[in-house]
């Protein structure tokens, strides 16, 4: 999750009409970089490996898993009734066909409302000072999301990368940031 070994840069989104590959395929295209940990290089790839190795270990989906630990998200690509979701739009400003892609559940595939996501995030800033955590993060996940490194990320993007996330400090304000795919946008949390 510190991207620094594997390639892929961005995982591929699938059409909402079609499927995602299945995992075996999916990490046919990955190949090792750099030694762990020694050089960033951004890594989609990396997120599939995890979730690969969690579903392994456990004898269950990453759904199934994530359900009651993260439940205002679902890793779940098809429309529910009754939710509304955001269409999707390419670099052209043309809409993707199919409303949306879908992607693998730790690449991009997780789905939820603004009101989830700032859940999780209160969650995160409080687990980030309480030794005891908060909802399902606990303090030392928390701290090690905030625990930025350079290791060449400075040259991708201008900031540190944390555990999963990029981070920055600002005035004493720790910022968690992510980049959108090849847009250069970044929404910071």
């Amino acid at each position: 999750m510190s991207h620094s070994a594997l390639n892929l840069h961005y995982i591929v989104g699938y059409p909402l009409s079609g499927k995602i590959p299945s995992m075996s395929e999916l990490l046919k295209e990955i190949e090792v970089l750099n030694n762990p940990s020694e050089k960033f290089q951004y890594s989609g790839g990396g997120f599939l490996v995890l979730e690969h190795l969690i579903e392994s270990l456990a004898g269950k989906t990453i759904i199934e898993l994530t359900k009651d630990y993260l439940p205002d998200f679902s890793f779940n690509s098809n429309n529910i009734n009754r939710q509304k979701y955001a269409h999707g739009y390419h670099l052209d400003g043309s809409e993707v066909k199919s409303g949306r892609l879908i992607f693998p559940s730790f690449a991009a595939g997780a789905m939820g409302s603004s009101l989830g996501f700032l859940n999780f995030l209160h969650h995160l800033n409080i687990a980030h000072q309480d030794k005891n955590g908060s909802g399902p993060i606990s303090h030392d996940a928390a701290v090690q999301m905030f625990l930025g490194t350079d290791k060449g990320c400075m040259d991708f993007m201008g900031t540190l990368m944390g555990l999963g996330v990029f981070v920055t400090d600002v005035g004493g304000n720790l910022l968690a940031i992510h980049q959108g795919a090849n847009d250069g946008f970044r929404c910071i949390y």
